[in-house]
């Protein structure tokens, strides 16, 4: 819930990904599920998707929840959580 508005969410973000993408290597059957803390913090997620599409749509299939279930990524939805599993 805290906003430091020091200028790093690119870094951040960048950095949880490769993380994320890391573990699924490592663990190829696992999912890793993802949800902001409130709607702003999930549309932003859902925007740095849409922005990376090409690169992540690569190794990942990524899922939105919505309308109380899970579907293959689009762009322009507005999802309520984010799933990624190795492609």
């Amino acid at each position: 819930m805290t906003v430091t508005n020091n200028a790093d969410t690119e870094k951040v973000l960048a950095t949880v990904a490769e993380i994320a993408e890391s573990f699924l290597k490592r663990f190829p059957n696992a999912i890793v599920s993802v949800r902001g803390v409130t709607k702003s913090r999930t549309r932003l997620y859902q925007m740095k998707i849409a922005r990376y599409w090409d690169e992540i749509n690569k190794n990942l299939i990524i899922q939105g929840y919505y309308n109380g279930k899970w579907e293959l990524f689009r762009k322009g939805v507005n999802y309520d959580a984010f799933s990624a599993e190795r492609g």
